[in-house]
């Protein structure tokens, strides 16, 4: 019946109102025939299932095609009973063609690793790239620190984006244990891994690294050394001034993350440059630059004389930002980007 049942979706499969619905009305039909403990006719009842804790049920009801909203609120539910057998059934949803299914399965699955994470410190010897790419970021936001060493060994994973996760991963987890792997994934061969790794020790704020993220600082890979830029600029570490100032002499997009960086730190020796920051042609980095000058001013490290340069600097950093293209008779355009539009309450 399964089979004659799929020749006529066949038939009945095309855009006229009753070709659609006869073949919805089949795919429901066939998904039913194949799945016991479920109404022959009609949605399942997800609420229901909730209520009575029915997991099986639930993990049936991922398969559950005809209707996207069945498998998402099914996905929900799972996640907030938070029974460790729906980690597997989820892991094989977690490429589903649905957006917001893809999306739900991580929350689902990240509310379950924080009751239990023993399914998925397993499952990172799992053979599929995607299991283990997603047990390191559940384990990750777990925060436990039993999830140290799985998180280790995937650092040595054959797939850069599963060993890219776990870096990140890492960051995430409060221990002192966590500072050496991070560093040795500074070196990783992708620069993936390197900027995840680059980030997590941000996360850390561990002074330990900082010396191998001012020499990351020359990386190859421009994402790598905005990591590390972001990395120094939460570091609070003195160190890190002079190399990131050098930064601002880069493109727009370093210029801007470095600028961000020094604005965190506090330094004095930061102001001229950032003043200087003011004049450049990218709006995104004049405001980046006045962002970082209002947050030395109003920081406790700013000496007076620092203070006074900034003051002087104020008027520009408040001018109302214009930013428009203007179309001439003869066909050419001229683009306008002047002020920058920070508030600085004093």
């Amino acid at each position: 019946m399964v089979i004659r049942a799929s020749g006529w979706i066949s038939r009945y499969d095309h855009h006229s109102l009753v070709g659609d619905t006869v073949a919805s009305f089949i795919r429901q039909l066939i998904w039913n025939l194949n799945e016991d403990k479920m109404p022959l006719f009609g949605k399942p009842d997800v609420k229901k299932m909730e209520a009575k804790g029915d997991v099986k049920s639930l993990i049936k009801a991922l398969r559950y095609q005809p209707d996207v909203q069945i498998r998402l609120q099914a996905i929900q539910a799972l996640g907030a009973l938070g029974d460790v057998r729906a980690v597997k059934p989820l892991f094989t949803v977690q490429n589903d063609d649905d957006r917001t299914v893809r999306w739900g399965v991580a929350d689902a699955l990240v509310k379950i690793a924080s009751r239990s994470i023993e399914p998925f410190i397993a499952a990172i010897h799992d053979s599929s790239r995607d299991v283990r790419f997603r047990a390191a970021a559940c384990l990750g936001s777990t925060g436990d620190r039993r999830a140290v060493e799985p998180l280790c060994t995937l650092l040595k994973d054959s797939d850069s984006l599963v060993r890219g996760t776990a870096a990140w991963a890492l960051g995430k987890i409060s221990d002192s244990s966590v500072v050496e792997p991070l560093r040795a994934a500074l070196m990783d061969g992708d620069p993936l891994v390197r900027g995840s790794a680059a980030r997590a020790i941000g996360d850390i704020q561990d002074s330990m690294v900082v010396e191998e993220l001012i020499t990351a600082l020359s990386d190859e890979a421009r994402n790598v050394r905005a990591s590390v830029a972001e990395a120094l600029g939460k570091s609070g570490d003195p160190r890190a001034v002079e190399p990131l100032i050098s930064l601002l002499q880069v493109d727009e997009y370093l210029k801007h993350t470095a600028a961000e960086a020094l604005g965190k730190l506090g330094d004095r020796h930061a102001v001229i440059p950032l003043i200087a920051a003011l004049e450049e042609n990218s709006g995104r980095v004049r405001k980046s630059a006045a962002r970082a000058l209002v947050a030395l001013y109003q920081g406790e490290g700013m000496d007076e004389q620092g203070k006074q340069k900034i003051l002087a600097v104020r008027q520009a950093i408040q001018t109302p930002h214009n930013d428009s293209v203007h179309c001439w008779s003869d066909g050419h355009t001229t683009h306008t980007d002047n002020g920058i539009g920070v508030d600085f309450p004093l």
